[in-house]
């Protein structure tokens, strides 16, 4: 799975050069996450998000291709606010045990779609009817090295071969999770649901 190791483009942005240019990115990234809370899918689109934004379809163009790249840039922001949130939590990773690491990974990742409210809610509803798959696959390339190394920074000895596989089965089973404890089980003991999955995702690694 070597084609995990190198990162992707997870958008079609224009990446904007001066201040003004930034501000209206940022208008249009920040309408965009207005219109998800407000109405999901329904108003979704370019024309609305431009008028929330305050700025032009033409501008709109100018720096996203369509809906689609509005919502990669959203969820590629997530992605790297949560890993620099998670460089300061497992900062002494070295000092803490396999199972700690991974605790902590999965109540990070439970909780932060909790911490998000409506828009985490709502948007990790519909990206699957309006993101292409081949984007998670995007979104992967950075994320399993990344805990990989988490991972293997931990007190205890694992066999590093295929590690980078491993990673990506666990990090499709926390998916799955996050995905019916905020639907159809959603009224499971979330405690619960968290120290099981760590038990499981420790004792998994444990044994390759």
């Amino acid at each position: 799975m070597k084609e995990m190791n190198t990162p992707g483009n997870l958008n079609n942005m224009k990446e904007p050069k001066q201040k003004r240019a930034k501000v209206t990115v940022d208008s249009i990234l920040e309408a965009s996450r207005i219109v998800i809370e407000k109405s999901g899918l329904e108003k979704f689109n370019t024309n609305y998000i431009a008028e929330v934004a305050g700025v032009s379809i033409g501008s709109l163009y100018q720096y996203f291709k369509n809906k689609e790249s509005i919502l990669e840039v959203l969820l590629d922001k997530e992605l790297t606010e949560n890993r620099e949130e998670l460089d300061k939590i497992l900062a002494d990773s070295k000092e803490k045990s396999l199972e700690e690491v991974i605790h902590i990974l999965v109540i990070f990742l439970i909780e932060n779609w909790e911490k998000k409210g409506v828009f985490g809610k709502i948007l990790f509803q519909f990206v699957p009817d309006i993101v292409d798959i081949n984007h998670f696959k995007k979104i992967d390339q950075k994320l399993i090295p990344y805990l990989v190394e988490k991972v293997s920074s931990s007190n205890e000895s694992l066999n590093e071969e295929d590690l980078d596989y491993a990673l990506f089965l666990i990090i499709q089973s926390v998916r799955s999770t996050i995905f019916f404890i905020n639907g159809p089980y959603k009224d499971m003991d979330r405690t619960k649901v968290k120290k099981e999955l760590s038990i499981m995702i420790s004792s998994y690694l444990r044994a390759r």
